[in-house]
Formats: C-alpha cells, structure tokens, sequence
C-alpha cells in the first residue's frame, strides 16, 4: 500500500507543476486549470482513503487495549497514527485504567 501512496502522490506533485505552468502562462484555460484541480483533489482523497484503509488492516494485528488508533479519531498526519504515537498510546492507557478501576464497570 506504501508503494501506491508513493505513485499517489508522485502524480499529485506532477499535476501541481502543470497547473502551475498553466497558471503562468498566458493562455489561461479556466476549465483545464478547475480540470486539474479537481484530479489534485481526487488524488489527495484517494491516499487519504488508502491511508485509513492501512489503519483497518493493521487494527487486527494490535492488543485489543490499542484498536482504538485504528479508527478515524485519531487524524491521520504525515504519520499513519498521527504526528506523536507515544503520546497517544500513554493517553490511551489513562483512559483504559479509568475504565477498569470505575465503579460503573465493576458488578
């Protein structure tokens, strides 16, 4: 999955320069230029998608105690979980403990 974000995004850099050509240029055409746009667009949401989609294959591989940095709370960043894992897992441990210490979940 690593190598289609890579072709992903190698095609969104590509279609960034030619926008930006046509952009400098003195022939401006409004619709290729909206065309271009959009398929930066669409190549954008599409890694995003992959991105998630990484998210959910990996899930099943951790403790049950982590699942949770599988799903769309935690943002995806440059990172699959997000800029600072180890804060996040610490945060998820504290949320954990409350949970099995609260009355509320004792019978």
């Amino acid at each position: 999955m690593a190598n289609t974000q890579n072709a992903l995004a190698k095609a969104c850099i590509t279609n960034i320069e030619v926008l930006d050509t046509m952009l400098k240029s003195k022939n401006i055409d409004e619709e290729n230029i909206r065309k271009s746009s959009d398929a930066i667009s669409f190549l954008g949401h599409a890694s995003f998608d992959l991105s998630i989609k990484t998210r959910e294959m990996l899930k099943g591989s951790l403790s049950k105690e982590f699942q949770i940095i599988g799903t769309a709370q935690i943002p995806v960043t440059s990172f699959l979980f997000g800029d600072d894992l180890n804060k996040t897992l610490k945060e998820i441990r504290g949320v954990n403990k409350i949970k099995t210490t609260s009355t509320f979940n004792q019978e």
